[in-house]
């Protein structure tokens, strides 16, 4: 393979720790783990040791899904929902984008639970999301200004939708090439540690999924 792409240098390496800590290991010096959906692990699930790795990476992962019929005109579709760590899926998104001469779409997605603002009267339902709707939008303009300034070229589409955020992603990745988020899962199983929405993704998206956990760094 490396010999077809060319210029690519190839270092092999074999070692006796279990999948997860090795692969976490390796994330410390790598720029990208990139890791297949498939093969059995502590956890007894199909996805055992991909969850554990991506967990814990200090780099970002792919988990590649999907059959690998990707093509530039497919866009690398990106989950921002306000927080500092989507900045740094919001680098990894563009940057990807941009290697590959992409677009973007920037999805932010918002259910009831998620803000007290949209607790009002059902009397006041429709008037309430069109005025949410308007502010979101804002927001997200307002996130995306800076990176559109720094990728140029990168052609971004804006989208909000009122959803639950893993079933908005996965229906979306039907018609992209890469899907970008930040996991920030807080517990005691790799599953939680992952996320409920990078979980979902990495057993039900229908491209690539990129994983940037609180360890990845950002790109300079």
């Amino acid at each position: 393979m490396a010999a077809e792409v060319g210029g690519v240098e190839i270092q092999t390496r074999v070692d006796a720790d279990s999948p997860a800590v090795a692969l976490r290991h390796a994330s410390r010096s790598a720029g990208l783990l990139v890791l297949g959906a498939s093969g059995r692990g502590v956890l007894g699930t199909v996805l055992g040791s991909v969850t554990l790795a991506a967990s814990h990476a200090e780099c970002p992962v792919v988990v590649v899904r999907g059959d690998g019929n990707d093509s530039a005109d497919r866009p690398v579709l990106v989950g921002v929902d306000g927080v500092p760590l989507s900045d740094t899926a919001l680098a990894h998104a563009f940057d990807a984008a941009a290697a590959h001469g992409a677009p973007l779409t920037a999805l932010h997605v918002w259910s009831d639970n998620d803000t007290e603002r949209f607790h009002l009267s059902h009397y006041f339902e429709l008037k309430a999301w069109e005025q949410m709707k308007h502010v979101e939008e804002r927001a997200l303009a307002e996130r995306l200004a800076g990176w559109s300034e720094r990728y140029p070229d990168v052609a971004v589409e804006r989208r909000i939708e009122h959803d639950e955020p893993a079933r908005a992603l996965v229906e979306l990745s039907a018609s992209s090439s890469l899907v970008v988020v930040a996991t920030r899962g807080r517990g005691g199983f790799a599953g939680l540690l992952l996320g409920s929405t990078g979980l979902a993704l990495i057993q039900l998206a229908e491209c690539p999924v990129m994983l940037v956990g609180p360890e990845s760094r950002q790109i300079p």
